[in-house]
């Protein structure tokens, strides 16, 4: 039997509100940041399968684990899901809502973020895009191994080796 973590149990709670345009949409978000100050960042995506019941706790448990170990985190809600405006629809590889991960790391970018650290589903697809996305932007991006996974084993493989060969993203085990 799993044991469940209380919200209580995390106490690095300094959270503030994140606004930010991604195309013609408005998306929200929080950034969570360590009890002793940003020390770097995280981007963190919010799973493809949120539209399918993901629920909120598994963010909001996983920012406030990062911050406990010196990590800010930005979680956010794509378009069209939580308060962030726009329709939702489903992810299709014409348009994988990379416009809205880029608006997150140029909100970053504003507070003095270079850096981003990438964890999220479907390595091969969302955190593969987003990484490219960051670095043509001239951002450092650092990929937590153990906070990315894919539904394909080797098309993850696959992807940490890009991500790491061709974009000189740094693959942190």
């Amino acid at each position: 039997m799993s044991r469940v973590l209380a919200p209580t149990e995390i106490t690095s709670l300094d959270e503030e509100p994140a606004y930010f345009p991604a195309g013609d949409e408005t998306l929200f978000g929080l950034l969570t940041r360590p009890p002793a100050g940003p020390l770097d960042s995280a981007l963190l995506m919010v799973p493809s399968a949120e539209r399918l019941g993901y629920r909120n706790r598994v963010g909001v448990m996983l920012a406030h684990r990062l911050a406990a170990r010196g990590h800010q985190a930005l979680r956010f809600n794509y378009r069209g899901c939580g308060e962030s405006t726009g329709m939702a629809g489903r992810f299709r590889l014409d348009d994988l809502f990379t416009e809205d991960a880029v608006g997150a790391a140029a909100w970053l970018r504003e507070r003095g973020v270079d850096t981003v650290r990438l964890v999220g589903d479907c390595t091969n697809i969302c955190v593969l895009y987003t990484a490219a996305d960051a670095r043509n932007l001239g951002y450092a991006v650092e990929v937590l191994e153990a906070g990315v996974t894919s539904f394909d084993e080797e098309a993850h493989r696959d992807a940490l080796r890009e991500l790491e060969k061709t974009l000189g993203a740094k693959i942190l085990r």
